[in-house]
C-alpha cells in the first residue's frame, strides 16, 4: 500500500510545473526623488530597488517629497502605486510609514492585475499605522502584480519604503492543453446559408479525450441560427451568427474553443430587365437565381414551367406580368416582373442635306463632312436629326492628288441610306523653286496641319540664330517677307541637299539676303521652321552699302583683373543707324567683353574680340573687325 501511494505522488508530481520561489522587493525612501510640489495630476518616481540593479516606477497623486518619504495630503483620492509590473504574483506588501507622521491616518491597499490608481473603493479595509511603524497587507486575489496605498481618512500620510513580497514562476502545476475542432474545412469559416433551408449538423470534438468532458455550444444571434448539441436550426432573420463550441476545462485539462460563421440570406432570384421597363416585342428577359438552384415561372397567371436549372431565358412577346419561385435545399424565394411592349418607330424617308463647309485642300487632306445634316422621317411623322449617329462613308477619304474635285458622301442610320456628290478643289503641296512659298504660306500651312512636306520657302534675311564655324558646317537663321522680323526659321541650313556643308562664312546667308531654301515644314514649340537638313537654293547678296566697320586699334594690354574699354576704337559708315556688338570668339578664359565694349583680363592669356556691325535691311550690310587683347599680371 506504501509502494502504490508513492507511485501516486510522484505521477502528480511528474504533470506539474516547477513550483514558485518566493523572493521581495525593498524600495527605500521612495520620496528621495519626488517632486517637493504637490500637485493634481498623476506624477511619477523612480526607485531602485536595494540590492540589485532593477528599478520600479511609481505612481503618485496629492502626494510630494518630505524628507525621503512621499507625503499624502488629505484625501482618499491620494495613492502610491506601481507603474512598473512586479515580476510575479504579489504575496504581500509591507507598508513603512515616516517617523513624524500622523498617528491616527489610516491606509487601504489593493492588489490588481493591471495598472491601479485608488485603494479606497477597491474592497479592502483601511488600517491606522502610525508615525515610524509599518504593517503588511496581504494579498487576497490571484495573478496580482499591482499595488495601490491611499489614505483611509482625512488625515495626511507619509509612506517612506515598501517591501513587496512575490513568488516568481508559476504556483499551479500545468495543464493539459485541449484542441476542440468542428473539423477541416468548417473551423473558422464563413457559410452561406439561405432562409428556409434545412438545418445541418457539425459536431465539435475534442483532443486529446477527456472523460466526462462536457462540450457546450452558443449561437450569437439566436435570430439568425440556433444551436442545440451542434444541430443548427436557420431561422427567419437575415444576419451573420457564429456558432461556438466550448470545452471549459478542468484542473487537468484547459479550455478550449472551435467556432464557424453563418451568413443567412434571403435566396437570390433576378430578372435580367427591371420590372416596369417597356421592351421592344421579342426582348428576351433572363431569369436566375444561385447555382444548384431550380426555377419554375408562370406568365399571367398560366401554366407553370418547371426549369431544372438556375437559369432561362423568357421571351416577352406582349405586355405580361411574370411570377416566379427558386427553390434550394428547402429555401423557396419568389419574384414578379411586369413588362410592357414599346411602339418601334420606323424610318419613312432618310436624306443627306446642307453644303460643307470647308471645300479647298490640300493632296493627303481627309474630306470634313462639317456643314453636312442627316435627317430621319419616322413612321409617327417625326423628322430627327441624326446626323451625329449616322455613319459616314467618303470616297475617297482623303485626297491623293490636285486632280480630285469632287467626293461621294453616303451617310447610313438604321437601315436607311442617301448619298450626294460634292465639288471640292485640291493643291498640291508640293512646289518648286519658282512657285516658292512666301513666309506667309508656308506658316499657314503648318497651321493647317501641313508639316514633314519638302516645300521651297523664301524670305529675306533679318537674323542669324547660329552662327556657321568650320566644325559644324551649318548655321540657323530667322527670315522674313520684308527682313525686318524673326518670323520663320532656317534651322542647321546647309549649303546643298544631303546636308553638303558650307565650307567658309562667306558662302553662308548673310542678314540681308534674299534666300530660297528647301526643306521638311515644322513646328517646334512655337518657332515655325524648315527643320534641320534644309539647303540653300539660291542667295541674292543684298545691295545695300557696307556698314564699314574698323578699328582704330586692333591689339591691346590688360592687367588681370582690369578693364581695357575698346569702344572708342571703333568707327562705322556714315550714317550707320545699328547697334555694334562685341563678342570673344577665342580665349575666354583669358578675357571676357561686355555689350559695351569693355574687356575685363581674367587671367593670363591671349584673347580675340570679334567687333561687329549688324546689318540694317534696306540701308547696310555687316561687317567686322577683330582685337586681340593679351592679359599681364599686375
Amino acid at each position: 500500500m506504501r509502494k502504490i501511494f508513492t507511485l501516486l505522488i510522484v505521477a502528480i508530481l511528474a504533470t506539474a510545473t516547477s513550483w514558485a520561489a518566493e523572493k521581495t522587493i525593498l524600495l527605500q525612501n521612495i520620496g528621495e526623488s519626488a517632486s517637493g510640489t504637490l500637485k493634481k495630476s498623476v506624477s511619477q518616481v523612480t526607485v531602485k530597488a536595494s540590492g540589485t540593479s532593477d528599478s520600479y516606477t511609481l505612481n503618485y497623486l496629492q502626494g510630494k517629497k518630505q524628507g525621503n518619504s512621499i507625503f499624502l495630503a488629505q484625501s482618499t483620492g491620494a495613492f502610491i502605486s506601481n507603474k512598473t509590473p512586479i515580476p510575479g504574483e504579489i504575496k504581500s506588501i509591507k507598508v513603512y510609514i515616516n517617523k513624524g507622521a500622523s498617528g491616527k491616518t489610516t491606509y487601504y491597499c489593493a492588489f490588481t492585475s493591471s495598472e491601479c490608481f485608488e485603494a479606497y473603493n477597491q474592497g479592502c479595509t483601511a488600517v491606522n499605522i502610525a508615525g515610524g511603524k509599518n504593517h503588511t497587507f496581504t494579498n487576497p486575489t490571484d495573478g496580482a502584480t499591482y499595488f495601490c496605498i491611499s489614505l483611509g481618512n482625512a488625515n495626511n500620510g507619509q509612506v517612506l519604503s515598501v517591501e513587496i513580497t512575490y513568488n516568481e514562476g508559476s504556483t499551479e502545476p500545468q495543464k493539459t492543453p485541449t484542441t476542440l475542432s468542428f473539423g477541416e474545412g468548417v473551423d473558422g469559416q464563413t457559410f452561406t446559408k439561405y432562409i428556409g433551408e434545412k438545418g445541418f449538423t457539425y459536431t465539435a470534438t475534442l483532443s486529446p479525450v477527456v472523460e466526462g468532458a462536457t462540450i457546450d455550444y452558443s449561437s450569437t444571434d439566436e435570430n439568425v441560427a440556433f444551436v442545440l448539441d451542434g444541430e443548427v436550426e436557420l431561422q427567419k432573420k437575415e444576419g451573420v451568427a457564429t456558432i461556438k463550441a466550448s470545452y471549459a476545462g478542468n484542473d487537468t485539462y484547459e479550455k478550449s474553443e472551435a467556432s464557424y460563421t453563418i451568413d443567412l440570406k434571403k435566396l437570390p432570384i433576378s430578372f435580367s430587365i427591371p420590372s416596369g421597363t417597356a421592351v421592344v416585342a421579342g426582348t428576351k428577359v433572363t431569369l436566375s437565381t444561385i447555382e444548384g438552384a431550380t426555377l419554375m415561372y408562370q406568365i399571367d397567371g398560366g401554366n407553370p414551367v418547371d426549369v431544372n436549372s438556375n437559369t432561362t431565358d423568357i421571351t416577352i412577346e406582349k405586355g405580361c406580368t411574370i411570377e416566379a419561385v427558386a427553390s434550394y435545399n428547402g429555401a423557396n424565394e419568389g419574384a414578379q416582373a411586369t413588362y410592357s411592349i414599346k411602339e418601334v418607330k420606323t424610318i419613312t424617308s432618310f436624306e443627306i442635306s446642307g453644303t460643307p463647309t470647308k471645300t479647298n485642300y490640300y493632296v493627303g487632306e481627309a474630306f470634313d463632312y462639317s456643314g453636312l445634316k442627316a435627317s430621319a422621317t419616322f413612321s409617327d411623322n417625326t423628322t430627327e436629326d441624326v446626323t451625329a449617329n449616322a455613319t459616314w462613308t467618303l470616297n475617297p477619304a482623303s485626297f491623293t492628288d490636285a486632280t480630285q474635285n469632287e467626293v461621294t458622301v453616303t451617310a447610313t442610320y438604321e437601315g436607311a441610306t442617301d448619298t450626294k456628290t460634292y465639288p471640292v478643289t485640291v493643291t498640291a503641296i508640293e512646289n518648286t523653286k519658282e512657285t516658292a512659298y512666301t513666309v506667309a504660306e508656308a506658316i499657314k500651312l503648318i497651321d493647317n496641319g501641313k508639316t514633314g512636306v519638302w516645300v521651297y520657302v523664301k524670305g529675306i534675311v533679318s537674323n542669324i540664330a547660329t552662327d556657321w564655324t568650320s566644325t559644324n558646317g551649318y548655321l540657323s537663321f530667322w527670315v522674313s517677307e520684308d527682313g525686318t522680323e524673326n518670323k520663320f526659321q532656317m534651322y542647321k541650313n546647309y549649303k546643298c541637299q544631303g546636308k553638303v556643308t558650307y565650307t567658309s562664312e562667306e558662302e553662308c546667308p548673310a542678314v540681308g539676303d534674299e534666300v530660297i531654301c528647301c526643306g521638311l515644314l515644322y513646328k517646334y514649340g512655337s518657332t515655325y521652321e524648315l527643320n534641320d537638313g534644309n539647303y540653300l537654293v539660291e542667295k541674292i547678296v543684298s545691295t545695300d552699302p557696307s556698314s564699314e566697320l574698323t578699328l582704330s586699334q586692333t591689339t591691346g594690354e590688360v592687367n588681370v583683373g582690369k578693364t581695357l574699354d575698346i569702344h572708342g576704337f571703333v568707327s562705322t559708315a556714315t550714317g550707320y543707324t545699328g547697334t555694334v556688338t562685341y563678342a570673344v570668339t577665342s580665349g575666354s578664359e583669358y578675357a571676357s567683353v561686355s555689350a559695351e565694349g569693355v574687356i575685363t583680363g581674367l587671367a593670363v592669356g591671349e584673347a580675340t574680340i570679334k567687333v561687329t556691325a549688324p546689318a540694317v535691311v534696306g540701308s547696310f550690310t555687316e561687317s567686322s573687325a577683330e582685337f586681340t587683347v593679351t592679359v599681364v599680371e599686375n
